[in-house]
């Protein structure tokens, strides 16, 4: 090429770049050759497309059908995208602006979950967009029930959002039968994603452990540690001898731990005494930092697990069990090397003063939640009389500190949590978990060590992971008055002191028909908890400052923690914080692993829990209205912790619409309405176990009082106006 062709080209490009990031929608090459001749430029079109194609190799444009765009305009967004039934889906971008609506066959390759590139658009009825590009895919590999359509292998997705099957092209070498659970890498292709073969087959759904395997392997776990990290974990020492000189020895102190029956780690112990003023609370905290060193193969390897996951047969941790179950345990009468926050507190629950600093401990017992509880309960338990004067005091302490939150507006959610029954390793039933004052007064402890850790770095200046939540949005804020309405309490948003009010509302409703409901009500209101550098407080909880510093076996962001106290211990100019910028990508980490790891058990719970329901398929059911869908309303079960759907056509008393604010259906001809919270008697008629969905009839409906009542003086006002109009027309 001539170097006077060169030279025009290089003029002509930032002419093109103009007039293709002035077309919000995108130019195709007509256009482009349209707006040069008004340019008084002249190109022919082969030129032009070679200089198209050498910009998109540059990466800056890009090209979706015909049209091409700037890139990283405004009008190029990076989100998640989530498929909807119908072919369209939509994009939740990165930065927290509004979704954005992807038609049909403009969603590109993009599954659910999967981080994408859109192309935006203002359309008639919000963003509107077109996907451009796939950046990352949630899953590397499809897992789905094995089917034969038309003696066309096909993979049926067992997550319910993805919504397509995904053809399998080739099934030499593999035994499968129709039914089983399989699994195979994700490929794309012009139409769509595929998979090439089935690289492994779990079973049947029904058989025995494929759930945990099928769950973990849907999740990337691992229960086995790479190679490098096994060498590394080989090398620890168990000999702590030379250490124990450089701390604070309180070894001849009264420090218990008190966990679940099943526990098998013991990270935090505590520690209570009498002061002049108040109290005085020791948190000993496993010093996992002196094992996990930072930039180690084991301290990458938690950093890309993130936290354990916790399944009801096992666990899959986050460090080894060397660690995690051994030399970081706090187990009865073992030395053990921890991290312990002192708290001077006072009758009314203020923290006068703390020391943080590393020690060495022995544990004076192993208690369960259960025994701790007897001795609070005043039952003959055989045991130190240090111990139970302890956890005695203990307990005086836990319910100053509770009033202490509950004074400034501290929410509590004390809803029942469900637990399957197994004999045989199979699901026999569901009750549920114990709720006992034992549990709370470790809970409290752990939230004013938090708490206070927090505040110390903060008060040092030094760059930290908060655990951050955020106060609803106004929406949100706005849909739960109405609900709360619904139900006959007052809630006012706009006059502040949100949490003040909804705790009012949460005792009031304590014994009262809805109470689950309520609680269930204002926590869909709230937003995720997550991790930050950005101090955002804790609206939930109502604390300007917090962290995580009580699990470091099982959570990364408290290792963090852990390592930043220890280097504020050291003389300044030895010090070696974290940056701002490292801690903000440990922080995105950690709140997905706990995400996944949330979705993870919760789903095994309810693949387990719907399997059992199947066994009672017929029975009939209290529950209670929880949503209202387009085309069902959703009922949860009192005594089994699931819900399942009424399609509306099943109600055949009287057609039903549903509201605009979607809180209630009424009957056209009787004017009976359904409202959320709702008391509601089912017969369970079906279980579809691939969609893991259970559905019922309706027997018997107990309407919420106080929304029969409004509903019965609305019907007398409308009998009383039309008879009055009946007596002027006459």
């Amino acid at each position: 090429m001539g170097k006077r062709k060169k030279m025009k080209i290089k003029g002509i490009i930032p002419i093109i770049m103009e007039i293709i990031s002035k077309k919000e929608k995108g130019a195709k090459i007509s256009y482009i050759v349209q707006q040069l001749k008004q340019n008084r430029v002249s190109e022919n079109k082969n030129l032009l497309k070679s200089i198209l194609t050498d910009l998109m190799k540059e990466g800056k444009i890009l090209r979706q059908g015909k049209r091409y765009f700037v890139k990283n305009s405004n009008n190029l967004i990076k989100g998640r995208y989530i498929a909807a039934r119908g072919g369209f889906g939509f994009v939740v971008p990165e930065e927290g602006d509004e979704d954005i609506f992807i038609p049909p066959r403009k969603t590109k390759t993009a599954i659910t979950g999967d981080i994408v590139e859109v192309v935006v658009h203002r359309g008639k009825n919000g963003m509107e967009g077109e996907i451009v590009s796939v950046i990352e895919r949630k899953y590397k590999s499809i897992i789905g029930y094995f089917a034969l359509d038309r003696l066309n292998p096909k993979i049926i997705p067992l997550d319910t959002k993805i919504d397509a099957e995904v053809e399998v092209r080739s099934l030499k070498g593999v035994s499968v039968v129709p039914g089983m659970i399989v699994e195979g890498d994700i490929k794309e292709g012009k139409s769509g994603i595929f998979v090439n073969t089935i690289r492994r087959v779990f079973g049947f759904p029904d058989d025995d452990g494929v759930d945990l395997k099928v769950i973990v392997a849907k999740h990337g776990f691992s229960e086995e540690f790479p190679k490098v990290v096994n060498d590394y974990i080989e090398k620890i020492s168990d000999d702590i001898s030379h250490e124990i000189k450089r701390r604070k020895d309180l070894r001849q102190e009264t420090i218990f731990t008190i966990d679940g029956k099943d526990a098998k780690d013991f990270d935090d112990a505590v520690s209570v005494k009498k002061t002049k003023t108040g109290y005085l609370l020791g948190v000993h905290i496993a010093d996992v930092s002196f094992y996990v060193r930072k930039d180690s193969p084991l301290d990458k390897e938690g950093f890309k697990r993130g936290n354990s996951v916790y399944f009801p047969e096992t666990v899959i941790p986050m460090l080894p069990h060397k660690l995690s179950s051994n030399l970081c345990s706090l187990k009865e009468g073992v030395d053990r090397l921890t991290v312990s926050v002192e708290m001077e507190i006072d009758k009314r629950g203020k923290v006068l003063k703390h020391k943080v600093f590393p020690s060495v401990i022995k544990s004076s017992k192993r208690l369960t939640y259960e025994l701790a509880q007897e001795i609070l309960d005043g039952k003959p338990v055989k045991i130190d009389k240090k111990v139970k004067s302890s956890i005695l005091l203990m307990k005086e302490l836990a319910e100053v500190l509770i009033k202490a939150r509950e004074r400034k507006g501290s929410l509590d959610f004390d809803l029942p949590e469900s637990m399957l029954v197994y004999k045989d390793n199979k699901v026999v039933g569901i009750t549920v978990l114990p709720r006992l004052f034992s549990h709370r007064l470790i809970e409290e402890f752990m939230l004013i060590a938090n708490e206070t850790i927090a505040k110390a770095l903060a008060a040092e200046g030094i760059e930290q992971i908060f655990r951050v939540h955020e106060e609803p949005d106004s929406q949100k804020l706005e849909q739960l008055k109405e609900i709360l309405s619904s139900m006959g309490f007052g809630f006012y948003p706009e006059k502040g002191d949100i949490t003040k009010q909804l705790q009012s509302i949460l005792k009031k409703a304590v014994d009262k028909q809805g109470e689950k409901f309520i609680h269930l009500s204002i926590l869909k209101s709230m937003k995720l908890a997550k991790y930050s550098t950005e101090n955002k407080g804790h609206f939930g909880l109502q604390k300007e400052f917090y962290c995580h510093f009580t699990s470091p076996i099982r959570r990364y962001p408290d290792l963090i923690t852990h390592r930043l106290l220890k280097e504020s211990f050291k003389q300044e100019k030895q010090r070696d914080y974290y940056d701002k910028k490292t801690l903000d990508v440990i922080a995105e980490q950690a709140s997905k692993t706990e995400r996944t790891a949330d979705e993870a058990e919760k789903e095994l719970i309810r693949w387990r829990t719907i399997r059992f329901m199947k066994t009672l398929v017929g029975d009939e059911f209290e529950g209670m209205i929880t949503t209202f869908t387009q085309s069902s309303l959703i009922v949860e079960l009192d005594d089994y912790f699931v819900e399942g759907a009424i399609p509306y056509y099943e109600l055949d008393d009287d057609y039903y619409v549903l509201s605009d604010n979607k809180l209630s259906l009424s009957g056209m001809r009787t004017g009976k309405r359904l409202v959320l919270g709702d008391r509601i008697k089912v017969r369970l008629v079906s279980v579809d176990t691939l969609r893991q969905k259970l559905y019922f009839l309706p027997i018997e409906h107990k309407t919420n009082r106080k929304s029969e009542k409004k509903g019965k003086i609305r019907r007398k006002k409308k009998k009383n106006n039309k008879k009055r109009r009946k007596q002027k027309e006459e």
